[in-house]
C-alpha cells in the first residue's frame, strides 16, 4: 500500500491511529505534541505517567498506544523517537529509535487492521531529522498498512 500525502489537519484525520513523535522527558511543549496534549489530555496523562516510571533511555523506540476518549474507537500513538528536545536546528530525532517505534506501530496496526495518520515530516521540523530518511522508513515499515501523511497548510 503506498503512503499517501494529503493537505489537512492531522487531528481531523479519519484514520484509526494518530501517530506523532515525542521526547523522553515528559514534555509536550510544541508542535503536534502540544496540540495533542491540548485536544486529548488522556494522551498526555498516559505519556507523563510512563515518562515518570521508566528511565529516559529505556523509552527510546517505544510506541505507546493510548485509546482516545472521542467515542470513535481511535488511538493516539506516542512514538518515542527523541531523547531530549530543543530549538535552533539541532537534530533531536534518533533515527534508530524512531524506526523501532514505527515498527511497533506497524505491527499493532497490522494485527488490528487499523489505518494510520502521521504528520508530514514527522521528526523533521522540530526534531531536526532528515525527511528523505524518515520517509524511506515509513515507506519500508508500513508497506502493508494504510498510512496517510497530513501536511498542514
Amino acid at each position: 500500500m503506498p503512503v499517501r500525502t494529503v493537505t489537512g489537519d492531522l487531528f481531523q484525520a479519519g484514520e484509526q491511529v494518530i501517530g506523532h513523535q515525542v521526547n523522553c522527558q515528559g514534555v509536550m511543549g510544541s508542535g503536534v505534541a502540544k496540540e495533542m496534549k491540548r485536544l486529548y489530555p488522556e494522551v498526555f496523562a498516559a505519556y507523563a505517567q510512563i515518562c515518570g516510571e521508566k528511565e529516559k533511555q529505556e523509552l527510546l523506540g517505544l510506541c505507546q498506544l493510548v485509546p482516545l476518549e472521542d467515542g470513535r474507537g481511535r488511538y493516539a500513538a506516542n512514538l518515542f523517537g527523541q531523547l531530549t528536545y530543543g530549538r535552533g536546528g539541532k537534530k533531536y530525532t534518533d533515527d534508530d529509535a524512531l524506526r523501532k517505534a514505527f515498527i511497533r506501530l506497524s505491527e499493532f496496526a497490522k494485527q488490528h487492521q487499523l489505518t494510520v495518520a502521521l504528520p508530514y515530516k514527522i521528526g523533521c521540523d522540530r526534531g531536526g531529522g532528515d525527511w528523505d530518511t524518515v520517509l524511506g522508513m515509513i515507506n519500508d515499515i508500513f508497506a502493508d498498512v494504510e498510512v496517510v501523511l497530513y501536511r498542514l497548510e
